[in-house]
């Protein structure tokens, strides 16, 4: 779970406390052991938030996975579709330590993420 200050359960990143100008980024969550999808934000800067809505906007969300080995693991994706397994088309891809670290890992994720959605290019 992406959460503010020093995470207490397993499996919860820890990030820096937010700011007051701060701006909520929605992700889905998937939890160990079985991977239940639930969801859950981290706060953001404005840019970046901006940025991140542009690509939900278009179809894509964001993911968050704590890995067993405490490493967390981050992807922009298409949304799931109804129905049986559909193809998910991933634009881009983070791994990172758990902890401050996370910030940083979900801008570039963001930024890469818009930059290959077109987003660099005034779309």
């Amino acid at each position: 779970m992406l959460t503010s200050g020093k995470a207490k359960t397993r499996g919860s990143l820890t990030v820096e406390k937010p700011k007051p100008e701060m701006v909520s980024i929605p992700f889905t969550q998937y939890s160990q052991p079985d991977g239940e999808p639930m969801g859950n934000s981290i706060d953001m800067d404005p840019e970046t938030s901006k940025r991140a809505l542009w690509v939900i906007n278009r179809g894509y969300r964001f993911t968050v996975e704590v890995l067993t080995t405490g490493e967390v693991s981050m992807t922009c994706e298409t949304k799931p579709e109804p129905g049986p397994m559909k193809e998910r088309e991933v634009v881009s891809v983070a791994l990172c330590n758990n902890g401050p670290q996370v910030v940083e890992a979900v801008r570039d994720l963001v930024n890469r993420a818009w930059d290959a959605l077109g987003g660099s290019h005034g779309n």
